[in-house]
């Protein structure tokens, strides 16, 4: 495939971008439904609009962000940027960074949802130890740094002049 030409289909990220916010949503609905009740530690005032406020925001920006005009692509930070800002080129730029940003958007509601959880399941009176809380910021930021690494040092954004330049599947250049 040439660098000029888009794949077809939502980008894989936004897929699951789509799928976190759907599921997201259902899980704030149904902490602010049924969480708290007459226990002693009842949620905290807010928590609830304040991670859907967050997560509207989150999702809002991996959305958006890869819609922006070509004029503006000196202000996205994508590696190669001079070759990735020319006309030919920014719509597959665009496609990447969709997929890109709806994968950063995924983690981040993920981690979210599980902070969610865990003080919706404190609130009911189920003692949850701190350690699972900080497991997950754990996982999130090491998911976030492994990705960032594969994205700088991977073949993803690195620019192709002629399309027989491209890997074979399975191989790295």
């Amino acid at each position: 495939m040439s660098t000029t030409s888009v794949p077809r289909g939502p980008a894989p990220g936004r897929v699951a971008l789509t799928a976190a916010a759907v599921g997201y949503a259902i899980l704030l609905v149904g902490v602010a439904l049924l969480a708290g009740g007459d226990t002693a530690d009842p949620l905290p005032e807010g928590l609830v609009a304040a991670l859907a406020g967050a997560g509207a925001v989150i999702v809002a920006i991996c959305l958006l962000a890869p819609l922006m005009p070509q004029r503006w692509a000196r202000y996205a930070n994508i590696p190669y940027r001079s070759h990735w800002e020319t006309p030919e080129r920014w719509p597959r730029a665009q496609r990447l960074l969709a997929d890109e940003l709806g994968w950063f958007g995924t983690a981040t509601l993920a981690l979210l949802g599980t902070l969610l959880a865990i003080s919706a399941v404190r609130a009911e009176g189920t003692p949850v130890p701190a350690w699972v809380a900080v497991a997950a910021v754990g996982v999130f930021m090491a998911w976030i740094l492994g990705y960032a690494t594969w994205l700088y040092l991977g073949p993803r954004w690195r620019p192709m002049t002629d399309p027989r330049d491209a890997p074979a599947p399975g191989r790295r250049r």
